[in-house]
């Protein structure tokens, strides 16, 4: 998923945080899957996490993450 982040059946964005860091996602929403990872201030990215999204209201939350989303 982190090497084809371009791939039509994922979502990938970059969101800023309350606390000023920037996150990157990608979320394969037929499959409910979703990596998580933290922008480093050299523009690199370090895997923070990665989990199942279990409930609808972790997918709400991630939908609006995404219409949030920083421009690319």
């Amino acid at each position: 998923m982190i090497e084809n982040s371009t791939d039509a059946e994922l979502l990938a964005w970059d969101f800023e945080e309350g606390d000023g860091n920037i996150n990157t996602y990608v979320w394969r929403q037929n499959h409910d899957y979703l990596v998580l990872m933290r922008k480093m201030p050299d523009e690199s990215r370090r895997l923070f996490t990665a989990y199942y999204v279990e409930y609808d209201h972790e997918r709400k939350k991630l939908r609006r993450k995404f219409a949030q989303r920083l421009p690319t």
